[in-house]
């Protein structure tokens, strides 16, 4: 066995010889027991060693059973006094130690890594190497993939790998620990050198928000440590979780599956769960650095800006249940469960109500204690204590205590306790007014005070209007007041001009006086007084109609044509006739007073003597 060692370093001697790398004296001092011979007798691919050096080698040489020069796969010294060596195949040989090292120079054309290694040659060949070992760092034997990085797992195995996880070092300036797994937020308000200084953070304090990191690890106070940015944690406690469940900034600090619910919370979405454990639990951290979702509403209520961040509308309610909205205080849209009945809204003033039942499409804009009560298509426009009930497609534009109810599709444009008890009725403006009745219909007042339509002459009346004026009333049909005081229609068709009139008949017109400064065309004219004078289309006229009528003139009468006399004549003065007078009372003519009373002649009356009239006076 001697023999054959020595042939094996003579050999290998020889070798380095003929590369000029070695000279004499160094194989003496690797024959002196500067070196190590392992003869591995049966083949193997791994070949374990135990040596003498009491020092790990500097310098391996493989020989096969021929003598042949092998590059190993993988060579690790695991002590002092051990070795072991991978081959690619079952080989059997000899393994030769040293604890001296060489300096060479000369560039090898056709070397094996072990030459290269071992005499600290260069060598333009490619040489592949199936493992490094060096300073106890073991490092891949195989690239990695274009953008991942060189890690370590702490215990000395270097690998190639992706980026996922991103940390960063922290400084607990809390005032007290911080667990791992604790939401963190960066603060500048201590300084922590190099290290970014933390405060546990918490969605209901908006100073320690938004979460920066989560820590990786537990922080004494002071202390430094690693925090995740991004990628995944383990270790942690995830029992009551879901696996999938999205992790919140919880209300309190710490972390959550249950998005905090208050109006004042900062909510940040931080990752989701991926495994369940009391103390291995793990996930996802994606969502650290700003609060990434919309905080919490209440019920119906919507954000507006302010100079800090979105705060809670203190006046705005919105029911997406119901499609109602209502700006301002004190102000209710309640359908008492009504499901079906929406789309109301109030906009402005105080303690308004749209109140069912059936109270729907309607609409309060301002104002204060005005009422929408089971009416649909309704709207009150402003003022105080305005009320329309049971009273569909109705309209209040203002004013204060009008109401209007009992029908549908009315009209109150303001004023002061004006009401409507029916359909389709229009009141503009005035004190008090009333159109009422459950039928009576299509009717106005257009201004005045303490007016009145009403159906009590019948139930059916309708089409009525008062123009203004004070204490008007009708009770009929199609009949109109135009201002005034005091008024009174109870018939149909009627119209009243003036005050202190009473309607005494239909299809009549009443007023106090008339004055016609132009032409006024009548087809029948009546006084209020009893009179037989008639003046007819053609001109004539008729005065009286029995013969004892009596028609008085003060002062002159003319006469242009003829005049016809039937009857008697007195005549209380002088009669002056500049024409002749034609009577069929003198057609006869009397020579004296004797004939002429025979003849039936009244004492004092006229007859005709030839050409003259006498008066008869005996």
């Amino acid at each position: 066995m001697e023999q054959m060692v020595h042939q094996v370093l003579m050999e290998h001697m020889v070798l380095l010889e003929q590369m000029e790398l070695l000279e004499q004296q160094e194989l003496q001092e690797l024959l002196k027991g500067g070196g190590y011979i392992h003869s591995q007798t049966s083949a193997a691919t791994i070949w374990q060693i135990t040596h003498s050096l009491d020092t790990r080698p500097l310098n391996v040489d493989i020989f096969d059973s021929n003598y042949n020069l092998i590059i190993t796969e993988f060579v690790s010294f695991p002590t002092v006094d051990t070795a072991e060596i991978t081959l690619s195949s079952d080989t059997e040989g000899y393994a030769i130690f040293s604890s001296i090292s060489a300096s060479y120079t000369q560039v090898l054309s056709d070397a094996t890594l072990q030459d290269v290694t071992t005499n600290g040659n260069i060598t333009t060949n490619n040489i592949t190497v199936a493992g490094i070992t060096a300073s106890g760092l073991i490092y891949p034997d195989t690239d990695g993939t274009d953008g991942q990085v060189l890690t370590t797992d702490g215990a000395g195995n270097l690998a190639f790998e992706s980026i996922q996880d991103v940390y960063v070092t922290v400084k607990n300036v809390a005032g007290g620990e911080l667990a791992k797994g604790t939401p963190v937020h960066a603060t500048s308000s201590v300084s922590a050198g190099n290290s970014t200084p933390v405060i546990a953070a918490s969605s209901s304090l908006a100073s320690s928000m938004p979460a920066t990191f989560v820590l990786n690890e537990t922080i004494a106070d002071g202390a430094e440590g690693q925090a995740l940015l991004s990628g995944f944690i383990q270790g942690v406690n995830t029992l009551g979780f879901t696996v999938g469940d999205v992790v919140y900034v919880g209300e309190n600090g710490g972390f959550t599956n249950i998005k905090p619910q208050s109006s004042d919370n900062l909510i940040q979405n931080l990752g989701i769960v991926t495994k369940i454990h009391e103390t291995n639990g793990g996930g996802w951290i994606y969502g650290s650095g700003r609060s990434n979702d919309v905080p919490n509403l209440p019920t119906g209520k919507i954000w507006v800006g302010s100079d800090t961040y979105s705060i809670t509308s203190s006046f705005i309610h919105v029911s997406e249940s119901n499609s109602s909205l209502i700006v301002g205080e004190n102000n209710h849209v309640d359908h008492v469960g009504q499901s079906n009945k929406s789309n109301s809204a109030i906009i402005g003033g105080t303690e308004n109500y749209v109140r069912t039942p059936y109270s729907e499409d309607s609409i309060i804009v301002g104002g204060a204690h005005n009422t929408i009560y089971n009416s649909s298509d309704a709207f009150i426009g402003s003022g105080r204590c305005n009320c329309i009930n049971a009273s569909n497609s109705s309209i209040i534009l203002g004013g204060s205590e009008n109401t209007s109810s009992v029908g549908g599709a009315n009209s109150i444009l303001g004023g002061y306790r004006n009401k409507i008890q029916t359909n389709y009725g229009f009141i503009g403006n005035g004190i008090c007014n009333t159109i009422a009745g459950s039928s009576n219909a299509y009717n106005a007042i257009i201004s005045g005070e303490n007016n009145t339509i009403t159906s009590s002459l019948s139930s059916t009346l309708r089409h009525n209007f008062i123009g203004g004026g004070k204490d008007n009333l009708i009770s009929g049909s199609c009949s109109s007041i135009l201002g005034g005081h005091d008024n009174i229609i109870n018939h149909n068709n009627s119209f009243i001009i003036g005050s202190n009139l009473t309607s005494t008949a239909d299809c009549t017109t009443f007023m106090n006086n008339l004055v016609v400064e132009g032409t006024g065309s009548f087809g029948t004219l009546h006084t209020i007084y009893e009179t037989s004078s008639i003046i007819y289309s053609s001109g004539s006229t008729k005065f009286g109609d029995t013969l004892d009528d009596t028609h008085i003139f003060t002062g002159s009468v003319d006469i242009t044509g003829s005049f016809e006399l039937t009857g008697s004549l007195n005549i209380s003065g002088s009669l002056v006739v500049d024409g002749p007078i034609s009577s069929t009372v003198f057609e006869t003519s009397y020579s004296s007073d004797t004939e002429a009373a025979a003849a039936g002649v009244p004492v004092y009356g006229l007859y005709r003597n030839g050409n003259f009239l006498f008066v008869r006076l005996s």
